[in-house]
């Protein structure tokens, strides 16, 4: 009996040692796979990301201000001084999915105590004036506009009433009021941050600026201009 336990104790010892082994081994395999894995799939997620646009700062003076003539469509109801910020289209490769289609641009103007004042769509400088549509007229396409590779756009932020010194945040609706002041838009205070956030397929970012007026009824300065 004894020389019968002494060959099947080590026997057993074996199967135990090389099951252990085994299962050791298989771990550190399945382990290798998903890091391959993981190293493949953040691979794809990179030359995706490479290959998209990136609708950036347009530096130097992306943020900056500009004398604009405000018409009706067919005389100019008065000048006024622009806050506008300028964006391009920078991608990481020139493909065709780095045109960005459709961005929209979503503005929320805080005032000097970090208090949200006003939350509205932008408006691209380039796009038509919605009163020259009849107001029937679908005017949706007016707030989207398309980034070809290295191309730039100007988006309004707001102007200041020089009748009064106060800002009045600009977009698509200003054109339907008066002297083109929004009751809405009119920003009570001398100091805002205009945080702008860009959205389309492929496309999500979000910017600020920082204005403020000096003297009572005098200039517009440019703060500061953040990436958030």
């Amino acid at each position: 009996m004894l020389p019968y336990i002494a060959i099947i104790i080590p026997h057993i010892i074996w199967k135990i040692f090389k099951a252990a082994s085994d299962l050791h081994f298989n771990q550190q395999v399945s382990l290798t796979t998903i890091e391959s894995e993981k190293a493949a799939n953040e691979a794809a997620l990179k030359e995706l990301t490479d290959a998209g646009p990136n609708i950036v700062l347009r530096e130097p003076g992306a943020r900056h201000i500009e004398n604009i003539p405000l018409n009706d469509g067919h005389v100019v109801i008065l000048t006024a001084q622009f806050i506008k910020v300028r964006f391009v289209n920078k991608p990481a490769k020139n493909s065709s999915n780095a045109i960005a289609h459709d961005v929209s641009a979503k503005i929320k103007f805080f005032n000097e105590n970090e208090e949200l004042v006003l939350e509205m769509d932008g408006r691209w400088d380039d796009k038509d004036q919605p009163t020259l549509r009849h107001f029937t007229q679908s005017q949706r396409d007016l707030l989207l506009t398309d980034f070809a590779i290295e191309e730039e756009r100007n988006l309004d932020i707001a102007f200041m009433d020089s009748s009064t010194g106060q800002f009045v945040a600009f977009n698509n609706d200003n054109y339907r009021c008066q002297d083109f002041k929004k009751l809405e838009h009119v920003l009570r205070g001398s100091r805002f941050t205009a945080q702008i956030r860009l959205v389309a397929v492929h496309v999500d970012a979000t910017y600020s600026v920082e204005f403020r007026r000096t003297g009572l009824r005098g200039n517009i300065e440019i703060v500061s201009e953040v990436h958030v």
